[in-house]
Parts: structure tokens; C-alpha cells; sequence
């Protein structure tokens, strides 16, 4: 039986450098994966960033930034409390550490000053020959400058 071949990502290669073992039963035995608090707090945090950088969600940032709270968009707050459970990663705990990896993320050039947020959440694929691979992947949030790219990974 001929194996299939694997399309390698950011993720799959961390998992292979940290242990080769996790790798194999994860991408090839496809065994279920415990998730962690860690985890699911990321998960929580990259669907914020996602949504808000989007310029029709501006008035959120604007309210969260302005509060330095979640609570200043309560529509912000209640969704993080939603995916929190969704997850089921819900605590007080867990909120208020997104909470302040949030505000982190919002307070550090969020937009890009001076730059362009274009096609956020855009796919890349990489493939080489010689050795033969292929790699995909996502740019969170690419920012264009006059003479540069800035990529943002969440």
C-alpha cells in the first residue's frame, strides 16, 4: 500500500522537532489529541484577533482599547465566554488570561500604523522539488509597508 504524502505545516514540523513519536501518532495513526487550557485560550484569542481586525469590527477594538477591558465591547466579552465553553475551557481564570492576552495583541500596532492590513488569514502553499516537500500554511495577518511585509502570526 502506497503511502500517502504528508503536506507539512508550522505545526507538524514543531511537533516532529519536539518528538518524532507524538508526531507519527498524531498525523499518521491519527489518534485523538488531548487538548490543554493553553490550548484552547490560543484557540480563543486567534478568533478575536481574527473578527476584529476586520474594519467593520473597529468600534469593538475601539471600545475594548478606549476600556482597557473586554467588558467596554460586551459582545466582545460574551464571545469570549461562549468559545471558552465551546472549548470546554471555561473559568474566571481562563477569561481573564484571554483577556489579557487580548489586550496585548490589540495594544501593540493592532492595524499595522502606516501599513495596509490586506487579505488577513491568507493560505500559502510551498513545494520544492529537490528534496521533494510541499508546505502550507496560513499568514494571520500580513501588514504592507512602502518597502516591506510585516507577517503577524497570532
Amino acid at each position: 500500500m502506497k503511502q500517502k504524502k504528508q503536506i507539512l505545516s508550522a505545526s507538524k514540523i514543531k511537533t516532529f522537532e519536539s518528538c518524532s513519536w507524538k508526531f507519527w501518532c498524531n498525523y499518521f495513526l491519527h489518534l485523538p489529541q488531548e487538548s490543554n487550557d493553553g490550548a484552547r485560550r490560543g484557540t480563543v484569542c486567534h478568533l478575536i484577533f481574527e473578527l476584529l481586525v476586520d474594519p467593520r469590527h473597529k468600534n469593538h477594538f475601539d471600545l475594548i482599547v478606549s476600556s482597557s477591558s473586554l467588558s467596554g465591547s460586551e459582545a466582545i466579552a460574551r464571545l469570549v465566554r461562549k468559545a471558552l465553553k465551546r472549548e470546554e475551557g471555561y473559568s474566571e481564570e481562563n477569561y481573564l488570561l484571554c483577556e489579557e492576552m487580548i489586550l496585548i495583541g490589540l495594544n501593540n500596532d493592532f492595524y499595522g500604523s502606516k501599513g495596509i492590513v490586506n487579505s488577513p488569514e491568507k493560505e500559502f502553499l510551498l513545494e520544492n522539488k529537490k528534496p521533494e516537500y510541499k508546505i502550507r500554511g496560513f499568514i494571520d495577518k500580513p501588514i504592507e509597508y512602502e518597502k516591506k511585509l510585516k507577517i503577524v502570526d497570532y
